[in-house]
């Protein structure tokens, strides 16, 4: 990790997207501490309740000293709160499903950016990290050349995906992150988890950077 200290905050003001399967697999990455107003004890057979700490509701989040990697998980709300946060975090990544609807204003991702994010980044200049997640798509290469060029039209936005794996479950289930998964796996599954989990955790690290 060296010196370079990282605050990504996982975000989308809609249940069901991805969130808390992709924080468990960022924060395995990269992460010593979670920070969520959700529901806290989803991390906690990934990563013991020593290293998350609950937010109540209508309380602000907290800030750390630069010597600490940390994960923001956060949803269900769209305040002040969130515009704190965001000022000190180096990414905001916004998972998303598409419903099998094309990109258009009543469709997740949209509505959440116009809606909430816009204002705030445009203002504080953050980086945003669209993930697509693919598990419900008919046809996932279509998807992907549905909203990737939509998306990256944004200034300073960028488009990503992943497929529902068992490595997402294991990671919430026990505790078995990216890294680890790869090292336990056999090379058919190396070279699977390798290109889509790990790769995509890689990508979102690099952009925080």
């Amino acid at each position: 990790q060296g010196a370079f200290k990282m605050r990504i905050a996982v975000y989308n003001q809609k249940g069901g997207v991805g969130k808390t399967s992709l924080g468990c697999a960022l924060a395995k990455t990269f992460a010593q501490g979670i920070v969520t107003n959700e529901d806290n004890t989803k991390f906690s057979p990934a990563f013991g309740d020593n290293v998350i700490v609950g937010i109540p509701d209508n309380e602000p989040f907290p800030v750390y000293e630069d010597s600490v990697d940390i994960l923001y998980e956060c949803g269900g709300f769209f305040d002040a709160r969130l515009a704190d946060l965001f000022y000190h975090v180096d990414l905001i990544v916004v998972p998303f499903m598409d419903y099998n609807k094309p990109p258009h204003d009543t469709n997740d991702w949209h509505i959440t950016y116009n809606e909430t994010i816009k204002p705030i980044v445009e203002k504080l200049d953050k980086p945003v990290a669209f993930v697509h997640n693919l598990a419900a798509a008919r046809n996932k290469k279509a998807q992907q050349a549905l909203y990737r060029p939509v998306i990256e039209a944004i200034p300073n936005c960028s488009y990503h995906s992943i497929g529902h794996s068992q490595v997402l479950n294991n990671i919430i289930d026990n505790g078995i992150g990216p890294n680890d998964a790869y090292e336990q796996a056999g090379p058919a599954q190396k070279a699977q988890i390798k290109k889509t989990i790990i790769k995509l955790c890689n990508e979102l690290i690099k952009r925080a950077k």
